[in-house]
């Protein structure tokens, strides 16, 4: 349970984060310097979101804006072969807001039919960003927001085709990257232990100086 709450807290934490310090990132030229690549623009109301139903495949830059006061958590995953997403929907409404061991099968669930590809938080008058590689094939956008703030209500969930036209866009340069270090329980001699665990960091196209604490230390990139 308590391995759950603090990896769904870190998600929040890291997403929450970028809310306040993603600004939109300009088009980025192709790589052969002709066209430039558009970001795909993520329209969110105060009752749902508009995305594209397809987009080029390649290294694509979502632009996240959002009117809802409440602000907009917005995800990006893909579906295993065969895995229903009214079902899966169900299994995240539990691992986000669920109890005990209820919970965590949920979490497990979730991992072993999807593979989750981040996201980025937006509120009214800060649009946000996040990038990702999109192979051919059906992706899924989804509010992550509906879940928390009514576990039991509507979750707006879009469907996005990456088509097979590869469109050869380079990603935003990192600006800065935050580290969020797992810190293992004392012993009882009152000396923490070692962990085997490699550090998790996260990237933002943010300019440095905006970067805010975590809880973990943050060097420029």
């Amino acid at each position: 349970m308590r391995t759950a709450v603090r990896a769904s807290a870190a998600l929040l934490l890291a997403i929450a984060a970028s809310a306040f310090v993603a600004p939109a990132a300009p088009a980025v030229a192709a790589a052969h310097g002709e066209a430039q690549c558009q970001p795909i623009d993520v329209v969110d109301g105060t009752d749902t979101f508009t995305s594209p139903s397809s987009v080029a495949s390649g290294v694509r830059t979502f632009q996240v804006t959002t009117t809802d006061p409440s602000g907009i958590v917005l995800g990006l995953f893909r579906l295993n072969h065969g895995v229903d997403l009214d079902d899966f929907v169900g299994l995240l409404q539990v691992a986000f807001a669920g109890q005990g061991e209820e919970r965590v099968e949920a979490g497990n669930a979730v991992d072993q039919q999807s593979t989750l590809l981040g996201g980025i938080a937006a509120i009214p008058g800060r649009p946000a960003t996040f990038t990702q590689t999109l192979l051919p094939g059906t992706y899924y956008l989804i509010n992550y927001r509906d879940i928390l703030s009514n576990p039991n209500g509507a979750v707006a969930v879009r469907p996005l085709t990456a088509t097979n036209q590869w469109q050869a866009c380079p990603p935003p340069l990192p600006r800065a990257t935050f580290e969020i270090i797992d810190t293992p329980p004392a012993r009882a001699s009152g000396r923490p232990r070692r962990s085997a665990r490699p550090r998790r960091s996260w990237s933002s196209t943010s300019p440095a100086r905006s970067r805010r604490p975590c809880s973990g230390p943050s060097r420029p990139a």
